[in-house]
């Protein structure tokens, strides 16, 4: 648990960081569900800790200034336990590197390419 959420599986690790699937503890009022929520956790919690911290919050400041269906929106930047972390919304699917691995023979078509390259420039924009 950090806060209200509960780590249920790690989905990506990298650099400083752990990427986790977590359900949020607190009901949706009037739904009686709760969301599955993207945690970013620092793998050190020692000197690296304030570096990542740092960093999430820099992250967290520039992705708030973004209002974009492309773009994850950052709902919390904290630290408990000594644990730095970050909240986002969670996207269930592939990321854009396994989706190429699975294209057989490598190769996109040039139009599902184009599509990709628009979706992705436009999130940039």
């Amino acid at each position: 648990m950090l806060g209200s959420y509960q780590l249920l599986v790690p989905i990506g690790v990298g650099g400083m960081g752990r990427v986790w699937v977590a359900r949020e503890t607190r009901i949706i009022p009037g739904t009686g569900k709760w969301r599955l929520m993207a945690v970013k956790t620092a793998l050190a919690e020692d000197g690296a800790s304030q570096d990542f911290f740092r960093s999430l919050f820099d992250e967290a400041r520039i992705a708030s200034l973004l209002t974009h269906p492309n773009v994850c929106t950052i709902h919390v930047v904290e630290k408990e336990r000594g644990v730095d972390y970050l909240v986002m919304d969670y996207s269930d699917g592939a990321s854009l590197r396994e989706f190429l691995d699975a294209v057989p023979g490598k190769k996109l078509d040039l139009h599902v390419a184009a599509r990709l390259i628009a979706r992705v420039c436009s999130g940039l924009q």
